[in-house]
């Protein structure tokens, strides 16, 4: 059975770009012109947790992109 991070687990959490002490103005004025800028992107994201699924495409059901813990 999955769970989803932020609903299920009590101490799910929105994930934040930039450090800490990072202004989030700056933050997000990189992230715009990162979108202006390119037509696709990629990222690694480092997951531990147990008997969950990290991502699933919804409307295909795919998961090959999983995420196995």
């Amino acid at each position: 059975k999955h769970v989803w991070f932020g609903e299920t687990m009590s101490d799910g959490f929105q994930f934040e770009y930039g450090g800490e002490g990072s202004n989030p103005a700056d933050v997000a004025i990189q992230l715009t012109f990162l979108r202006l800028m390119a037509t696709e992107a990629a990222q690694n994201v480092t997951y531990h947790c147990k008997n969950s699924v990290a991502y699933m495409d919804q409307a295909s059901g795919n998961l090959k992109q999983v995420l196995l813990v």
